[in-house]
């Protein structure tokens, strides 16, 4: 499977100025659909930005999210807030196996923002529910599934 990447510049580099790339790509919610080689997200704007600035690189793909209820595991593999972005696999043991479907996800602060997101991405139905409702304990809560 292809994984981008986002590389950002050696800290020599960015100390020379070279880091406006590196922070554009963490800005304007940016940091949100990028993380760190482990899959582990970004807590802030500024972690990402610092992140980069002394060398990390980031990838627009998540850690594979195992539920503590019975649904399937889940990984982001695309820009939040756009369609597609998410995929269900068959195992729900947190191994991100067997391709089962194709999802959206979202960040939203409640239920209402994350039905409008969802509409927006050709989602009719809303959301389906917060990653939080379905057992995803290790995702940030504020992503929410689309669909119904």
């Amino acid at each position: 499977m292809f994984v981008p990447t986002v590389a950002f510049a050696t800290a020599a580099g960015a100390a020379k100025g070279g880091n406006g790339e590196n922070a554009q790509a963490c800005q304007k919610n940016g940091w949100q659909s990028l993380f760190r080689p482990d899959g582990s997200p970004f807590a802030d704007e500024g972690e990402c930005v610092s992140y980069g600035a002394h060398g990390g690189t980031a990838s627009t793909t998540s850690a594979c999210f195992d539920s503590n209820q019975t649904t399937n595991d889940a990984r982001l593999i695309g820009p939040i807030d756009t369609a597609s972005n998410t995929t269900l696999y068959q195992t729900n043991d947190g191994t991100c196996g067997g391709f089962l479907a194709v999802a959206d996800t979202v960040v939203a602060a409640n239920v209402a923002e994350a039905d409008t997101k969802c509409q927006a991405i050709a989602t009719p139905l809303g959301t389906s529910g917060s990653y939080q409702h379905f057992g995803f304990s290790t995702a940030p809560a504020n992503w929410w599934f689309c669909g119904g």
